[in-house]
């Protein structure tokens, strides 16, 4: 089944010309992937060696832990993780903290904020988190500071924005001097 994407791959690694359909002329100007899904289960790499099976992640790309908001399997959500869930047949009932993974820190925004408040209102939840990537460069700046955002008739009810250092990579820096900065 991976046999044309590993083609495609092999095609792209060793720089051989690419073309799609029975015309050859079809060129292939780029490749499109999902930055957010390599956000999401990178982070997920990360905190499943923190939390382990405290930590649930649904996966709407395969329908892994789907949940819903009312009961008959009606208004399907997919938060991006949830902390200390209490799962009843496949169904999470509560969860001690909902977080979600955004790929960039301009995203934080109104309708980020309603839709984590609707998750924590259906995992009873009075914790959310939103993660975000920052550049180590930009660590200083405003969108590298976490911020906890309290509900206005509930302070006990928080939204805390929870940057993530990325290294910066420049072609002088080897490869494995990177690695290592992502790792820690």
């Amino acid at each position: 089944a991976y046999e044309p994407l590993r083609k495609l791959c092999l095609a792209i690694l060793t720089n051989q010309k690419l073309s799609y359909g029975e015309d050859s002329d079809n060129m292939i100007a780029g490749i499109l992937f999902d930055g957010a899904s390599l956000w999401e289960e990178y982070l997920n790499v990360i905190m499943q060696e923190k939390f382990g099976e405290r930590l649930l992640h649904p996966n709407n790309r395969n329908g892994f832990g789907r949940q819903y908001f009312f009961e008959g399997a009606s208004g399907e959500i997919f938060p991006d993780f949830l902390l200390d869930a209490n799962p009843v047949s496949g169904n999470v009932m509560t969860a001690g903290q909902v977080l979600d993974a955004k790929y960039r820190n301009n995203a934080l925004d109104s309708d980020v904020y309603k839709q984590m408040l609707s998750y924590m209102f259906r995992f009873d939840s009075k914790i959310g988190k939103l993660l975000y990537p920052v550049s180590s460069k930009d660590c200083d700046k405003d969108e590298g500071k976490a911020k906890v955002l309290k509900l206005r008739r509930d302070s006990s009810i928080v939204l805390k924005t929870v940057p993530f250092t990325v290294p910066a990579y420049s072609e002088e820096d080897s490869f494995e001097s990177f690695a290592k900065e992502m790792e820690q």
